[in-house]
């Protein structure tokens, strides 16, 4: 059976004044530019002499002759950057390690986060 009560806004008509008369305008605003903070520009980040040379196709790297029977290694830690600036927040270094020694503490340092790079491997020289 269908429901016959009629809602409020269906039973009562519109009071003729309100039906003609014209729509409210809307406010008007002026055209104000939107103002947008300025974004500071990323600094270019350092460039490493020794990895710029390997792009060009040059070998740079250059140590004593009494140096020769060591492991070169550049180390640095994997994700060591300043949460705010996103710059690294340690510089690489070179670090050098006999060749018994050397066996040992690869698997440490990879371990522990670091990233080493072999600049010299006195085994294949």
């Amino acid at each position: 059976m269908p429901n016959k009560t009629k809602s409020k806004s269906q039973s009562q008509p519109k009071p003729k004044a309100m039906a003609d008369a014209a729509p409210t305008p809307a406010p008007v605003t002026p055209d104000i530019p939107e103002v947008k903070a300025e974004q500071p520009e990323p600094a270019a980040p350092a460039i490493d002499p020794i990895e710029e040379a390997r792009r060009q196709g040059k070998e740079t790297y250059t140590f004593p002759a009494n140096e020769k029977d060591l492991y070169h290694v550049r180390m640095s830690l994997k994700n060591s950057f300043d949460p705010i600036t996103g710059k690294p927040t340690m510089k690489p270094f070179i670090q050098k390690f006999d060749q018994k020694i050397w066996r040992v503490v690869y698997d440490t340092y990879v371990a522990q986060g670091y990233n080493l790079e072999i600049l010299y491997d006195p085994t294949k020289h």
